[in-house]
């Protein structure tokens, strides 16, 4: 797994056994997307990160996903984001919705299995 982000935001990983894997961090995303199969992104600003937008935006900015990261991508990398997405941040317009976009159906699926998870929750409820 490749995980890229500014110095200020990198995130320690204890690794523990991955079998053979390896995490490695990036400081520019173009270094982290050669040879993936997948890009994956999130919101840059959480919920309780508000009063820290401004910091964010600016040490994000050269991490959107778009037309020319992708670029440094194999052809056949898949774009995800597990939503809500806020296009022309994280991720541009195109690459929200473009032929090899999973993240509609990233959504779809947790939908579902969101509502596996209450209906199993209401199942035991009545027990």
């Amino acid at each position: 797994m490749h995980i890229a982000a500014p110095p200020e935001f990198k995130q320690e990983v204890e690794l523990k056994n991955v079998g053979g894997d390896v995490i490695i961090f990036f400081d520019h995303p173009e270094q982290a997307v050669v040879g993936v199969d997948a890009v994956y992104t999130d919101t840059w600003i959480s919920m309780g990160d508000e009063a820290d937008t401004q910091r964010r935006l600016e040490a994000f900015a050269n991490y959107q996903v778009n037309e020319e990261l992708l670029a440094h991508a194999p052809a056949h990398c898949l774009v995800m984001h597990c939503l809500p997405a806020l296009p022309g941040r994280e991720i541009s317009p195109t690459c929200l919705r473009f032929d090899r976009s999973l993240v509609f159906d990233q959504a779809e699926n947790r939908l579902h299995t969101q509502k596996a998870i209450l209906s199993w929750l209401l199942d035991v409820n009545e027990m």
